[in-house]
């Protein structure tokens, strides 16, 4: 019934599982490190408006390539590409505005999680390419629902399509990884935010907040489902 290798349902108020499958097995996390990245980042936002110019050091492999070389965007358009399409340049290049080298903004990202005391989840590169990024199904839902309670992140991660134009004027857009946009709201119950994430060793990834008409809000992660539609499938079941 449950063919992921990991995931829970988080409730809200008390952090109790209503759902468990191996909620303590520490898993690959792949993009969902993206939440963990914009998350540090806000302590180092050098400005949303700040103009930011793309360099060779921020490309990244692995997806659609968007950004290319002396492409001038805003901050501001770096972590809506980065959080909206789950963008690996776009990530990379959030970061180096901050001032802070890779090495740097990493360690600062396992301070944070040192510091929400978690035990399984270490962050080897801000990007989520690496399969040193790891983490638990548990320790997922509690930091969605730590991140998502930032509106710059709740905001982002809701975002249907990212449209701007670099200061060049060449048009942009991207379109949300996360399905369930197009299926929530559904009758009396609202989608939150969420983060999707994929490589070889993850397998389908994603992680969810969900909220009633009672008001009652339940996080939902999946980490190692077996392919792309399952992880939003499987998430509806669990939602309901």
């Amino acid at each position: 019934d449950f063919p992921a290798e990991n995931g829970v349902i988080l409730n809200y108020d008390d952090g109790s599982l209503l759902f468990a499958k191996r909620p303590d097995r520490s898993w690959p996390i792949a993009s969902i490190t993206k939440l963990f990245t914009a998350f540090t980042f806000l302590d180092y936002n050098p400005g949303w408006d700040k103009s930011f110019e793309i360099a060779p050091a921020d490309k990244r492999e692995g997806g659609k390539i968007y950004l290319f070389n002396g492409d001038k965007v805003t901050v501001k358009d770096l972590f809506y590409f980065s959080l909206v399409g789950s963008d690996n340049t776009a990530t990379a290049a959030l970061v180096r505005a901050t001032g802070l080298s890779e090495e740097e903004f990493v360690e600062e990202m396992n301070n944070k999680v040192k510091e929400l005391g978690f035990k399984n989840t270490r962050l080897v590169d801000p990007v989520g390419l690496k399969d040193g990024n790891i983490s638990t199904a548990r320790e997922v839902a509690l930091f969605t629902k730590v991140a998502l309670a930032k509106e710059e992140i709740s905001r982002a991660s809701l975002t249907k399509t990212y449209e701007f134009n670099t200061k060049q004027g060449r048009k942009k857009i991207i379109a949300n990884t996360n399905e369930l946009l197009n299926s929530f709201p559904d009758g009396s119950i609202s989608l939150l935010g969420g983060k999707t994430g994929h490589i070889g060793s993850s397998g389908y990834c994603l992680a969810s907040q969900f909220k009633n008409y009672e008001g009652r809000a339940i996080i939902t992660v999946i980490l190692g489902a077996p392919s792309d539609g399952s992880r939003f499938s499987l998430t509806r079941k669990l939602v309901d």
